[in-house]
């Protein structure tokens, strides 16, 4: 960039050293950013490692594993901010985000949602069960290939590995860890679910496998939304499942 500059000056100087008669240029300010060189290998490699780490947990420290990850996708993100001002410049925040119930607005604001900088609380960690989630919808489908086939084996899945529990409660306990045990990778952990989390893994494995998937739910007496069944669609029809029993409807 300054090299090309240096260019610019050394023609502008010899064009009023020869006494030109042209019109003169007018000149457009400009804000010149110093950003780093980084390859884009030295990026692949930042990714790389972070995604290595993800695969290969159960060998490194839980928070110093979640510490390396987010620094590396820090670093990898922040390699290239020409690019990541262009893919920002026309972001606009999902309507979705504005029916989302009160209690859960402040953890989606427009900010937030903008925002280049991974969150270390969050993001890894949903970044982690993504990362699981794709390798079992992948192993779990086997051969099928009919996307009502795939929903089936996915669903089996779910079933055989969730043993059904009520739902446990949203406060930590002696024999709870209260609202963290509702992360996606915890109950896979676990081994246990209520019938509204296998539902929910189940729905995550449709997504991973290409499939989409809904909730139905119904309503409560206090005017509040309850789940029900997990359902997916497939050539405009809507396929139920049944959590508790396991049992495609």
């Amino acid at each position: 960039m300054f090299y090309r500059c240096g260019h610019c000056l050394v023609a502008f100087l010899a064009i009023l050293i020869s006494g030109c008669g042209e019109s003169p240029v007018e000149q457009i300010g400009a804000e010149v950013a110093l950003v780093p060189q980084i390859s884009e290998e030295v990026r692949g490699k930042l990714l790389e490692g972070a995604i290595t780490i993800l695969d290969r947990l159960e060998t490194y420290d839980e928070e110093l594993a979640v510490n390396q990850v987010y620094d590396r996708l820090n670093q990898w993100i922040h390699a290239d901010p020409v690019g990541d001002a262009i893919a920002s410049s026309d972001w606009q925040p999902d309507g979705l985000s504005d029916v989302l119930p009160k209690d859960y607005k402040g953890l989606c604001t427009n900010e937030k949602l903008a925002s280049s900088v991974f969150d270390p609380a969050f993001d890894i960690v949903a970044i982690r069960d993504q990362r699981w989630l794709a390798d079992i919808a992948k192993t779990a489908k086997g051969e099928s290939l009919d996307d009502i086939d795939v929903a089936i084996a996915l669903f089996r899945w779910t079933i055989q590995s969730l043993a059904i529990q009520s739902d446990p409660p949203l406060s930590a306990a002696a024999g709870s860890k209260g609202v963290r045990w509702f992360e996606r990778g915890d109950i896979l952990l676990s081994g246990r679910g209520s019938a509204a989390q296998r539902s929910w893994i189940f729905l995550e494995l449709l997504r991973q496998a290409g499939l989409k998937g809904v909730m139905l739910g119904t309503v409560g007496r206090d005017g509040s939304y309850l789940p029900w069944l997990p359902a997916v669609l497939v050539g405009g029809e809507a396929y139920l499942f049944e959590p508790t029993y396991g049992i495609p409807v």
